[in-house]
């Protein structure tokens, strides 16, 4: 009887740990993830003519654009 109490425990702890394992690494997962998203990278736009519509808070580029 003790040695099925012991063997349960300890399979039960076992369980624990690999559901904890499993949780924290998906978190760890989700953040990285997360962290490549709001990485912000520089662009370099050229364009014939630039129009800025302060109603909208946007800017239009028209003619050729070139994005680098």
């Amino acid at each position: 009887m003790k040695n099925s109490k012991k063997f349960y425990f300890s399979r039960f702890l076992l369980i624990l740990i690999i559901l904890s394992l499993i949780i924290f690494l998906s978190f760890c997962a989700s953040a990285q993830e997360e962290k490549k998203e709001t990485e912000e990278s520089v662009v370099n736009i050229q364009a014939d003519n630039v129009i800025y519509d302060k109603s909208t808070d946007k800017m239009i580029f028209e003619g050729n654009v070139i994005i680098t």
